[in-house]
């Protein structure tokens, strides 16, 4: 059976509470979130130390003292690095997640709990190899290094200075195997680290290689590769998203069919190499001569559709104009210098109840009309 409307209003309203306190705590910052929620990790090993020293008061022999300083420091220490990442101060630091502090002071304090916590202190070694793991996706191999040293050179120091001091409770004997152990095993885990964090650098360059690559495809099928212009295919999807937008907002938009005037004579006297060289530096004008949010694309042959958005009649018309104008005052290839080149437009406003092609069949009888009128003029369809 379902939930009652009360009881559903219920979750609902319990649901809320626990969002609204998890984003006070963790904050609404995705990334934040994650490095509070890592070094929570770390918090739960200190309260594990905590529990213990609470457990070696009531069980064993220990210095009081040292207990609940080893309390207060791991506590205002997860205070601190909680209040530099929740309050985004630690975001102005290259290591914005604090890991290097967090793991060198993490493994300091677990040298403390090898020292007081001594009926136990064979298993807190392993605290040394947790500590490690953290550095193991974050760390450079030089960061993992020092993390590594560290730990040695410390619990080195510390096992022989208790052996000497203490050697009764700190048998010399068995704190050298507990040093070979760590000795041992911190650089393998150390290493592993290193081997994973080449492999991620690896994976993210060929993630990074990965996606220019198909940028540089994506490009290549949207653009004429001789004019350099967007082609037929990709101007026929902004077409579609023109007229989609056209229909929930009334933003209208104009179209216009240019077409070079007697281009196939070009080919013909002077050779298609001219021919490509005029089509391309036809291409290079049209740009100085449109806005940034016109779109001129090649539709094919020596035709280019020109995409005007937010215009109306006569600003577009004035657009090809410009066009003309600059293309008559260009050399358009230095094999023919003195060969100019003109075009003829078919030019129209998308109306309601136009569809895609019925317009571009407006442009393309207004093309005509200019073309049978002595070419090299605009004709608004």
């Amino acid at each position: 059976m379902g939930l009652k409307p009360v009881q559903l209003g219920q979750v609902q309203k319990w649901r809320h509470m626990m969002t609204l306190l998890g984003d006070t705590l963790l904050s609404t910052n995705a990334k934040r979130r994650l490095r509070i929620a890592r070094s929570m990790l770390a918090f739960q090993i200190y309260l594990a130390g905590d529990w213990i020293g609470q457990y070696a008061i009531s069980h064993w022999s220990v210095d009081v003292a040292d207990v609940r300083a080893y309390q207060i420091i791991s506590g205002l220490f997860s205070v601190l690095v909680y209040a530099l990442i929740r309050g985004g101060w630690s975001e102005r630091l290259a290591d914005p997640s604090l890991t290097v502090l967090q793991i060198v002071v993490a493994q300091t304090l677990a040298v403390w709990c090898y020292a007081i916590f001594s009926p136990v202190r064979g298993a807190l070694m392993l605290l040394q190899i947790i500590i490690i793991f953290f550095a193991l996706f974050t760390l450079k191999p030089r960061g993992q290094l020092l993390v590594t040293v560290y730990p040695l050179v410390l619990m080195g120091l510390s096992m022989w200075g208790l052996s000497v001091a203490s050697p009764a409770t700190f048998a010399p004997d068995i704190e050298w195997v507990h040093f070979v152990i760590l000795a041992t095993t911190l650089p393998s885990v150390a290493m592993l680290g290193g081997q994973i964090s080449s492999m991620q650098d690896k994976l993210r360059k060929q993630k990074i290689a990965l996606e220019g690559a198909l940028a540089r495809i994506q490009d290549l099928a949207n653009r004429d590769e001789l004019t350099g212009l967007p082609n037929r295919r990709y101007m026929l999807d902004v077409l579609h998203s023109r007229i989609s937008l056209f229909e929930r907002s009334g933003q209208s938009f104009c179209l216009a069919i240019l077409d070079l005037d007697h281009f196939k004579q070009v080919n013909d006297v002077h050779g298609h190499q001219v021919g490509d060289e005029v089509l391309k530096t036809f291409a290079q004008q049209s740009a100085v001569a449109l806005r940034e949010t016109d779109l001129l694309a090649r539709w094919g042959g020596e035709e280019f559709l020109l995409l005007m958005a937010d215009s109306c009649a006569p600003h577009a018309a004035k657009a090809i104009d410009r066009i003309r104008e600059n293309l008559s005052q260009v050399q358009m290839t230095t094999e023919a210098p003195q060969l100019r080149i003109t075009f003829s437009a078919g030019f129209v406003q998308f109306l309601s109840g136009d569809t895609l092609d019925s317009a571009i069949e407006r442009a393309d009888q207004a093309l005509y009309t200019a073309k049978k009128n002595g070419r090299n003029r605009t004709v608004i369809g």
